[in-house]
């Protein structure tokens, strides 16, 4: 009798578990086939963002080496000295004659 118990729930027990895997594993390969196609997007979108890029980059190239190659754009330095350049510090004050000047004034007042 117990025996015969035994058998019938594995006549159904076993089918349910078979059924459950199977559906388990149907969601399982429909999430990692979704996950697969999210994936292989960005990878095209950042291949796509990294060939604008590179692009710019040789568009900024091609714009210095014009830039470089043109002699009839004057080009003026900023910094560095010259030997025939005037002498900047002509037009400040000597510091000995303001530290006179505010030196007197300084002992007026007391």
């Amino acid at each position: 009798m117990l025996l015969a118990i035994v058998i019938k729930n594995l006549i159904w027990v076993l089918p349910v578990c078979v059924l459950f895997g199977l559906i388990g594993y149907a969601f399982r390969s429909h999430r990692l086939n979704k996950l697969k196609k999210r994936i292989s997007e960005l990878e095209s979108d950042m291949l796509q963002c990294h060939a604008d890029i590179l692009t710019l980059q040789k568009e900024n190239a091609e714009l210095i080496n014009k830039l470089n190659n043109n002699p009839s754009v004057p080009v003026i330095p900023i910094t560095g000295s010259n030997p025939g350049k005037e002498n900047t510090t002509e037009g400040v004050p000597d510091v000995a004659a303001r530290k006179k000047l505010l030196g007197s004034s300084s002992n007026k007042s007391l």
